[in-house]
């Protein structure tokens, strides 16, 4: 659920994302994706939403929450409600203030371990 900003798959050219195209992505083990999220200087909108990881079984590993307000400054990201019977998440941490940017998140089976 993004609660403000729009997302969007970059690429070679850049591909807004509806919320069912978000819902769709499939990431296979050892892959990665990146998914981007953009405000709007215009009318003054940062970019806040959440987002559950489900694995292949739709148990939810983890929650991911984001806030990267208009005037850049405090941004948050925040990892919960994660399965740490059967995953580790980890997180790289944004910067307080200015753009929110990539954030990378990573997800393990404890099997993996």
């Amino acid at each position: 659920m993004t609660t403000s900003g729009q997302p969007y798959e970059k690429g070679k050219s850049l591909r807004l994302l509806s919320t069912e195209d978000v819902e769709n992505i499939r990431i296979q083990p050892g892959e990665s994706k990146l998914i981007g999220f953009c405000g709007s200087a215009t009318l003054a909108l940062g970019i806040e939403g959440m987002l559950d990881l489900h694995s292949s079984d739709e148990n939810r590993i983890t929650s991911l929450y984001w806030n990267g307000p208009e005037d850049r400054v405090d941004n948050q990201f925040h990892v919960s409600s994660t399965d740490h019977e059967h995953f580790t998440v980890t997180a790289s941490v944004p910067p307080e203030e200015g753009v929110l940017g990539d954030i990378s998140v990573d997800v393990r089976s404890i099997s993996e371990s």
